[in-house]
């Protein structure tokens, strides 16, 4: 009873700290990219994607150099490094898209070969913006323009392009003839086929939300909202499911500035880097552009994120025993039918019985094993259960087997920021 009095001091101590430090989470200070801009022409970054591996980022700029004498023409460019703690060393304008006209929103798929974007185009006798996609063999190689998806498409603008990690649900901004901005979304069964039924995030077009980016889940959703004084802030939304609405919507105060434009969000595929535009009428011109804030995981959360991780790890493990018992179920039986002339010389009846009875043993430990394992989910579960009651789901009488009894951490929240989806200047 005494040891049973400490444990549960221990663990309300153990709660109290763990409650202090995840008031603690936050995203960092946020870092200019300042290499993504071009000072020759002072021209500077925005529309970033970043790519699954860190190691390439997607913007557009104004190259003027492309152009003399003529209007200004917009690329999307790729820049590369060799790892994620250095800077943007390498870049390439992707000339191959866009030949000049307006493009904006670049997102590339998680393996790198597919970027769809937004870009000027004479369609049907005046100028709009539609949403593309290129395609290359890999990554390195120049890019190849592949399909328009006039099937959503709708009066005049298209733009903001973001998707889910299997790339059949899309989100977008689509802008009327009567001057409507509408954040909607569209579906496909698979990669290849049109998309279909196109939904209006209501929730989100109610707070005059613009430039929205999804997470690689679908879940959550970035986008810029103009404050009281004119400026745009930083904000998120989340749903439980694709099949909801999205909800929660919360500014991003650790990173939102007073009389400071923040747009033009773009969240890495892990949740654990926001990538956005930054400017001001106040701010120099070359300190404008693109700039990335890390979400900083707190104690709670990372104890929370292993948890979860070793209670996948014991289900592993659990089927892993049920595959050898099958295994040496099966060996028994094979030995049971076993002829003397199909034992190796020297190996008696005697000795075959020995082997099958250290099989049965082995069986038994392992049977023994399997209990022990259960009894530690059904631990993991009630310690996940203390530690986040919200997301607890009724465990079965025979204990944790295929959930953990609660949803998934992540090392990112599912609802902290916002973005731009008109993707103007603000600067």
């Amino acid at each position: 009873m005494r040891s049973l009095k400490l444990s549960k001091v221990f663990l309300c101590c153990l709660l109290s700290l763990l409650s202090a430090a995840s008031a603690l989470a936050a995203w960092s200070e946020p870092v200019h990219l300042s290499e993504l801009n071009n000072p020759q022409e002072q021209t500077i970054a925005s529309y970033p994607c970043i790519s699954s591996d860190g190691l390439s980022i997607f913007f557009v700029r104004n190259e003027p150099s492309l152009a003399p004498g003529g209007p200004a023409p917009y690329y999307i460019i790729e820049a590369t490094r060799s790892s994620v703690d250095e800077l943007f060393s390498s870049q390439r304008v992707l000339t191959e898209l866009g030949n000049g006209s307006y493009v904006a929103s670049p997102w590339i798929s998680q393996d790198g070969l597919r970027l769809y974007y937004a870009v000027a185009e004479f369609y049907q006798g005046r100028w709009q913006r539609l949403i593309k996609m290129a395609v290359r063999d890999s990554v390195g190689q120049h890019w190849v323009v592949s399909q328009t998806f006039y099937e959503i498409h709708g009066t005049y603008i298209d733009t903001d392009v973001s998707l889910n990690a299997d790339e059949n649900l899309i989100m977008w901004t689509d802008f009327n003839l009567s001057g409507e901005w509408r954040i909607v979304t569209a579906t496909r069964s698979e990669m290849g086929q049109s998309f279909s039924d196109i939904n209006e995030m209501v929730a989100l077009n109610e707070l005059n939300a613009r430039g929205p980016y999804m997470s690689s889940d679908g879940l959550t959703v970035y986008f810029h909202i103009t404050n009281a004084d004119g400026f745009a802030e930083l904000w998120s939304g989340a749903r439980a499911s694709l099949d909801e609405p999205f909800g929660d919507f919360l500014p991003i105060d650790a990173i939102n500035q007073p009389e400071t434009n923040l747009h033009s969000a773009c969240i890495s595929p892990d949740g654990s880097a926001l990538y956005f535009f930054k400017g001001s009428p106040t701010m120099e011109q070359m300190d404008k552009g693109i700039y990335v804030s890390y979400w900083v995981e707190t104690p709670y959360e990372f104890a929370m994120r292993n948890l979860d991780e070793a209670v996948e790890a014991k289900q592993q493990a659990l089927l892993l025993l049920d595959e050898a018992a099958e295994k040496e179920i099966a060996a028994v039986k094979a030995l049971c039918e076993a002829a003397p002339e199909d034992l190796p010389q020297g190996v008696t009846g005697k000795q075959l019985r020995g082997a099958r009875i250290a099989i049965y043993h082995a069986l038994q430990r392992q049977f023994i094993a399997k209990k022990n394992l259960y009894q530690a989910l059904n631990d993991l579960g009630e310690a996940l259960g203390i530690l986040d009651p919200s997301t607890v789901d009724e465990v079965p009488e025979s204990g944790i087997t295929q959930e953990t009894g609660r949803k998934s951490v992540t090392a990112a929240p599912k609802s902290n920021p916002k973005q731009n989806s008109k993707r103007i200047n603000h600067d």
